[in-house]
């Protein structure tokens, strides 16, 4: 106040400019929230994404390390696939209904009642074609859900998710928005003052001889149209 009473312009611009130092400060502090929110929109998507898909990434990696073992016991030579392994591999699948597997555990099965011969031999040769089937279909399980955890990495992926959508986001938003437009009225608030616009100004008429009517209202247009009509009647006068 003391400011403002000794020099108005001086202390206007002085509260001006801290007003829009104020302005500019909010503006960075919208933007500091919006990046804070921003992280937590994608660690919290990452921590959902890794919950739904862990588990199952886990148990496809254990299929593919069972699929291994069954296959090196089925290379091996000699007494093939023990008794305990194919019980293991049946009780490791047992869950899983598809016809597919289903058949295959009945062809391991019947490993244990051939003696080692021609026959046999034929019947671990159609249990690899078989479990190589299988294994591919594990194999493109696991490429799916590392391309789907790549796609969390992605530039697109993460600039959708730094997109304010829920409510506090876009209440900082209108926060920032409105500081902007409050920024934008005080500099040129400020730019008038600085251009005189608090500066009392005499309208001198120097260069013109006589009287010049500086208002254009309706009583000095009235008053004009009467000097007019006395000067174009002072010629008939008597």
């Amino acid at each position: 106040m003391n400011s403002l009473e000794n020099n108005l312009v001086e202390g206007l611009e002085d509260e001006l400019k801290q007003r829009i130092g104020h302005a500019f400060w909010r503006m960075r502090r919208a933007e500091r929230v919006q990046d804070g929110l921003a992280l937590k929109r994608i660690k919290t998507a990452r921590e959902i994404h890794k919950t739904a898909t862990q588990p199952q990434l886990l148990r496809a990696h254990e299929n593919l390390e069972s699929y291994e073992e069954m296959a090196t016991a089925l290379r091996r030579r000699g007494n093939g696939p023990t008794p305990a392994e194919i019980q293991a591999f049946v009780r490791h699948f047992d869950d899983d209904p598809s016809e597919e597997m289903q058949e295959f555990f009945l062809l391991l099965k019947s490993l244990n009642k051939l003696e080692e011969g021609p026959e046999r031999k034929a019947a671990r040769r159609k249990a690899r074609a078989q479990l190589r089937e299988l294994e591919e279909r594990y194999r493109r399980i696991c490429v799916k859900f590392a391309e789907q955890l790549d796609e969390m990495q992605s530039p697109e992926d993460l600039a959708a998710l730094t997109a304010p959508q829920d409510e506090k986001s876009l209440l900082v938003q209108r926060m920032e928005d409105s500081s902007l437009r409050q920024l934008w009225r005080l500099t040129n608030m400020l730019f008038r003052v600085r251009n005189g616009a608090l500066t009392l100004r005499d309208v001198k008429n120097e260069d013109r001889p006589g009287y010049v009517y500086e208002n254009k209202g309706d009583d000095d247009k009235m008053s004009s149209e009467k000097h007019d009509f006395l000067q174009e009647n002072a010629s008939i006068a008597p």
